[in-house]
């Protein structure tokens, strides 16, 4: 949890900033209401977040392999990444601000990233796990 005074100043200095206690049943909710999702660069987000082509701002925990899939998904635009040492909330509001001034671009980002984890047609899931109830 935030301490009061740190949301209140947010608060007043971003009217849109909502703090929130962690959630975990409720994150298909929080997802499905955001125009952007900030978060780190886990494969299981990024392939929810592919899955809703949602535009996604990450920040890898640095010296993890969320580095690596965070910059397979930068280089070839899927996602835009915060690199190590341009991580502060200056930076982070600014390029929120952006993004939320340019609907386009948040839906080509988030086209960008479903285009690179596509939903697997129900068809091939179906022959998936006919294969493994074979076995």
């Amino acid at each position: 949890d935030r301490p009061d005074n740190q949301v209140r100043t947010m608060g007043n200095a971003f009217p849109h900033y909502h703090a929130f206690p962690f959630f975990t049943d409720q994150m298909k909710d929080a997802y499905a209401l955001a125009d952007i999702v900030v978060a780190r660069a886990g494969f299981s987000t990024l392939t929810e977040l592919a899955a809703l082509s949602k535009a996604a701002v990450i920040m890898s925990m640095f010296g993890t392999h969320q580095e690596d899939n965070a910059r397979t998904f930068a280089d070839q635009g899927g996602i835009i990444l915060i690199k190590r040492g341009d991580n502060t909330g200056t930076n982070l509001a600014t390029l929120l601000t952006s993004l939320m001034n340019n609907p386009a671009q948040r839906t080509a980002l988030g086209h960008a990233l479903h285009e690179l984890l596509p939903a697997a047609k129900p068809e091939k899931i179906v022959a998936i796990i006919g294969q493994l109830v074979k076995r």
